[in-house]
């Protein structure tokens, strides 16, 4: 949402994005806080790009409360 908001950062920020995985988290999921269909999945594409350049490889979806990982 702060992306769409026209905030330089995602919330969390990228920096704190980073330590989380330097101290080893793995589990990340990734959402636009739509209210609207238009803004459904919105700037997913720079998600992407944030979580690559933070040196993670799969972000993480729940189904019935079981994590399964995606690859970027």
């Amino acid at each position: 949402a702060a992306l769409t908001k026209g905030l330089k950062n995602p919330n969390p920020c990228k920096e704190i994005i980073k330590r989380y995985r330097e101290l080893g988290g793995e589990i990340i999921t990734v959402g636009s806080d739509a209210h609207t269909p238009s803004a459904v999945a919105s700037n997913l594409d720079k998600a992407t790009e944030i979580l690559l350049a933070c040196d993670f490889k799969y972000y993480t979806v729940f189904e019935h409360r079981v994590a399964e990982y995606k690859k970027l």
